[in-house]
């Protein structure tokens, strides 16, 4: 069958909520938690993100006002600067640690997981999570899936 993967968010992201029966098959399907270390976090998202933190500094800027009441205004000043100064390792490292982390406790928390993979590269990942989905279709596979934990498969219906 075909796989759809997505990130775990709530049915509302911002002002779009995600419709009722795609959000359903979310809760009640294979759910997979990915680690790494905050070292290759921060790389990856100064990546993916390093245009547009240069042409986007005062959406990002109003962006840490908006964190505030979270963050408080002395954490904001300090990221602002750094911003500023084009140091967005240490923006990302902090937002991640301060901010994110913190709040996406609750969201891992909600789920047992099918599947939990702590990665080196993303590669990595993707070669653990496709070994993974192969076993679930050809239980005579012989793969190695020793950089992941496997859980019992849970019934969710």
């Amino acid at each position: 069958g075909c796989h759809v993967m997505v990130e775990s968010e709530s049915q509302r992201i911002g002002e779009v909520t995600i419709p009722r029966e795609i959000y359903r098959q979310m809760v009640v399907g294979c759910h997979v938690l990915l680690d790494t270390t905050i070292d290759r976090r921060v790389d990856q998202v100064v990546r993916d993100y390093r245009g547009e933190f240069q042409h986007a500094e005062a959406d990002l800027q109003k962006a840490l006002n908006d964190l505030v009441k979270f963050l408080g205004h002395e954490k904001i000043n300090q990221l602002q600067t750094l911003l500023s100064q084009k140091d967005y390792e240490n923006v990302a490292r902090e937002l991640m640690v301060s901010y994110y982390d913190p709040l996406y406790r609750h969201s891992i928390r909600k789920y047992a997981y099918d599947l939990e993979i702590t990665y080196d590269t993303i590669n990595e990942a993707h070669n653990i999570l496709k070994a993974f989905y192969q076993q679930q279709t050809d239980a005579s596979a012989d793969i190695n899936l020793s950089r992941a934990t496997v859980h019992q498969p849970i019934n969710r219906s």
